[in-house]
């Protein structure tokens, strides 16, 4: 909210919202939170969207405590825009969780490209990825390092041409983390766009 605030307007992805309702939408001052939780284990699981009351939502899709999107008029086309929070890493232990959370955002995906949209995905991926694994969808300014559940979010990537757009952009380190713990930071949160829209940029 605090956020929000800071901004007149726009979209806002949330995740790990710890919210126990499936589908919540909330009216919040000049804001509307579309979100998606879970009824059984709200504690690390939820995704919202808060997006000004100016933008019109057609449609809002709660697929997953780990995946909420939204369907808005983007010209003659709409913008499919995701809120993903993929599984912790946690050795083999959420292997499983992963490749569920993945199939879904796959389908999830395709289903928006069937009828023409431009899918958009933000979030948190618990991974960390570097540009020799995809030099064409990731840039050089991500991190020097892979780990977490990288391989999974390459190979959703490469498979979907999606792009990690925010690695294309240059910035000091400090401001590329997005994750921070004692003396560890890292990159593990990204914004996905179609492979075309690099050249919106370059």
């Amino acid at each position: 909210l605090e956020e929000a605030k800071r901004n007149e307007k726009g979209i806002l992805l949330i995740q790990e919202t710890w919210r126990n309702q499936a589908r919540e939408r909330l009216n919040i001052g000049n804001w509307k939170l579309y979100g998606t939780g879970c009824t059984t284990r709200p504690r690390g699981n939820g995704t919202a969207i808060l997006i000004h009351n100016t933008i019109k939502v057609e449609s809002c899709h709660h697929i997953d405590p780990r995946i909420t999107a939204i369907r808005i008029p983007y010209g003659k086309q709409h913008l499919f825009i995701v809120s993903a929070y993929a599984p912790v890493h946690q050795g083999n232990k959420n292997a499983f969780k992963t490749e569920r959370f993945y199939a879904k955002l796959t389908t999830t995906t395709m289903e928006a490209r069937n009828k023409g949209d431009v899918v958009i995905i933000g979030g948190d991926m618990n991974a960390h990825i570097k540009q020799a694994s995809a030099p064409e969808l990731v840039g050089k300014w991500a991190s020097n390092k892979e780990g977490g559940h990288g391989d999974d979010l390459i190979a959703f990537m490469t498979e979907q041409r999606m792009a990690a757009i925010n690695t294309f952009k240059q910035t000091q380190w400090r401001d590329r983390y997005t994750w921070s713990r004692g003396a560890s930071r890292s990159m593990i949160d990204f914004f996905l766009c179609p492979e075309y829209m690099l050249r919106w940029q370059h």
